[in-house]
């Protein structure tokens, strides 16, 4: 029954959107999920065990190749959520940790850049006499929205004072 449940998971995370650079925080939680549903997330915070164990027995090769083979699965199942411009940026990279990092190395940063870049772009932003105000205040709306999304909500007294 496990399985089954499990399965239908998989296939629900199956129907998720590629990760195509933006939102970091929130693709990272989703596979994090889904890694865990599949039972191998622990392979991102665990060496392999050959780097601790010396195969003296069966056991120990037993363990050697479950987690190699948890490798395999959870590293492609990350390079499997990623567009295709990503995909060709990360594939090279030999274990899932090393994946798992450097996107994290490269992601993390860039949240943070994006969530100040929407801010700014907000607390500059003109209007003109050319376009007609409700366009301009549309406008303001889904930059206070993208705000909200990234985890940097604008507060209407900040909104009021700061319009130009």
């Amino acid at each position: 029954m496990e399985s089954v449940l499990v399965k239908a998971q998989l296939n629900e995370c199956d129907k998720l959107e590629r990760f195509n650079g933006l939102n970091y925080k929130r693709w990272s939680l989703k596979m994090e999920y889904l890694l865990t549903i599949a039972k191998v997330f622990y392979v991102l915070s665990e060496t392999c065990p050959q780097e601790t164990l010396t195969p003296q027995n069966q056991e120990d090769v037993e363990k050697i190749k479950k987690w190699k083979s948890d490798d395999f699965i959870c590293r492609f199942t990350i390079l499997q959520s990623l567009n295709n411009t990503l995909f060709n940026v990360f594939h090279f990279l030999k274990t899932a940790t090393e994946l798992w990092n450097a996107i994290k190395r490269r992601y993390v940063n860039e949240d943070a850049g994006n969530k100040s870049f929407l801010v700014n772009k907000y607390v500059e932003y003109k209007m003109v006499d050319t376009i007609p105000v409700i366009y301009q205040v549309n406008e303001l709306n889904d930059i206070t929205t993208e705000c909200a999304d990234v985890g940097e909500p604008i507060s209407e007294t900040f909104q009021v004072s700061s319009i130009k």
